[in-house]
């Protein structure tokens, strides 16, 4: 006699379920890629995508025309070469940040595609742990790129403890230092993030330095009157990155790290004097994210 699964019985089927499935299907592979090349040729195909349905002003994607085209088909058969991608072949921290940061921009424009997003993110339960690639024969999903690998295994922010155990072989793949720049490049598919853009191996400090300036002079906002800074919500939940203590992602503790961390990125002469000058003391506002999709 068939009984019929439970709630928590079928719950936890889901659960195994996003934790299997992945986007890059190899049976759809055409010809095998030398080992290496693959992420030479992702990243050609990133750069076409980028100049043909990402507009350059405002960042925004145009995934009706991605979902219909010749080059998002060939993007995808490529991204069925990656599991037999040799990890161990990004050799650099350069290397490292530059293809995880160009395959977690590619991974969210591909699975909103793939899952019919058409407001926001939020529509899909569970999205950054859905979305995943099998990389090297690991599954790799959004937020154990962005957190396991980027964020030299943090953690998410609102989860306790590292996003990949003690015993998870991924963790050797992961970078050893956070560096917060990262947070003015990755793409989360939502209108507050920044515009979606692509890196280079031998470029990548130069451009993340460019994102974290071109961000953050859009993002803050400082009132003198009222003695008042407003700074994007990303800074309030990764406040450690930024080297700030965890109480400030809840609202409490010495947020002045935050303000001298982004400080040397600000153009305006007189807000970098008047961070430098207040930045004890000065109220701290985090605006709130519009996770409305970014196309």
């Amino acid at each position: 006699m068939n009984h019929p699964r439970t709630l928590w019985q079928r719950l936890f089927d889901a659960l195994l379920r996003i934790n299997a499935d992945v986007l890059n299907d190899s049976s759809a592979a055409i010809a095998q890629t030398v080992n290496g090349t693959v992420a030479a040729q992702l990243k050609k195909h990133i750069r076409r995508i980028e100049t043909e349905a990402i507009d350059p002003i405002t960042g925004l994607v145009d995934y009706t025309r991605l979902r219909a085209s010749t080059l998002f088909r060939e993007y995808r058969i490529l991204t069925a070469q990656l599991p037999a991608f040799a990890l161990d072949r990004l050799a650099t921290r350069e290397e490292k940040l530059a293809f995880w940061l160009n395959l977690y921009n590619a991974l969210i424009i591909d699975g909103i595609i793939h899952f019919g997003i058409r407001e926001t993110v939020r529509e899909d339960a569970g999205f950054f742990r859905r979305v995943a690639y099998n990389v090297g024969g690991f599954r790799f999903s959004a937020d154990d790129i962005e957190h396991g690998i980027l964020r030299a295994n943090a953690g998410h922010p609102v989860i306790p403890g590292p996003q990949f155990g003690k015993h998870d072989p991924r963790r050797c793949f992961a970078l050893e230092h956070t560096d917060f720049r990262i947070h003015f490049a990755l793409v989360c598919g939502a209108k507050s993030c920044p515009p979606v853009s692509f890196y280079d191996a031998d470029r990548i400090d130069f451009q993340l330095d460019l994102a974290a300036r071109n961000s953050l002079n859009q993002e803050v906002e400082i009132d003198p009157d009222r003695q008042m800074i407003r700074l994007s919500r990303l800074l309030q939940w990764y406040s450690s990155d930024f080297g700030a203590d965890a109480w400030v992602k809840s609202g409490l503790g010495d947020k002045s790290p935050l303000l001298r961390a982004i400080s040397s990125y600000l153009l305006d002469d007189s807000m970098r004097t008047f961070i430098e000058t207040y930045a004890g003391t000065v109220k701290v506002g985090f605006k709130a994210y519009d996770w409305t999709l970014n196309g």
